[in-house]
């Protein structure tokens, strides 16, 4: 995604953005280092009102005050979360407990998941860690 006009304006509100994309969504403890691989409930920089809905939001509710009352417009806005990478900040990552809710409806193990269809053999083989946790390392089927 082209996320350099929303980087831009976390810059101009204080936070550093320098770590661009993909990694502005790793935890903020992370930032610059090493990144442990494990699912986490950590938070990003930047907060509830910073992140990149609440941008696409605020910035088509200027520009639609930008417009004149009186001729038609069109506006298509593309609200993509929940979509990877996988982080949220304070207070959505405290908000559940995982351990609370009921166990993942999954086969034992990653390979009696391929089994069951083909598109999951196919995909279970392909999707990295990363893709969910920036910096993390692996294949997504290995996470427990």
């Amino acid at each position: 995604e082209h996320q350099k006009p929303w980087l831009s304006w976390l810059q101009a509100r204080g936070i550093d953005s320098s770590a661009g994309f993909p990694d502005i969504h790793r935890p903020a403890d992370e930032l610059g280092g090493t990144t442990d691989s494990e699912v986490t409930n950590a938070p990003p920089v930047y907060s509830k009102d910073e992140t990149p809905a609440a941008f696409l939001a605020g910035e088509f509710i200027r520009w639609l005050g930008e417009q004149e009352r009186d001729t038609p417009w069109f506006a298509h806005l593309s609200f993509l979360s929940p979509h990877p990478p996988f982080i949220v900040p304070e207070p959505y990552n405290r908000m559940y407990d995982p351990a609370e809710g009921p166990a993942f409806q999954r086969a034992v193990s990653w390979q009696a998941e391929a089994e069951s269809h083909p598109y999951l053999a196919y995909d279970l083989d392909l999707q990295e860690r990363s893709k969910f946790r920036p910096g993390a390392e692996g294949k997504v089927r290995d996470w427990g």
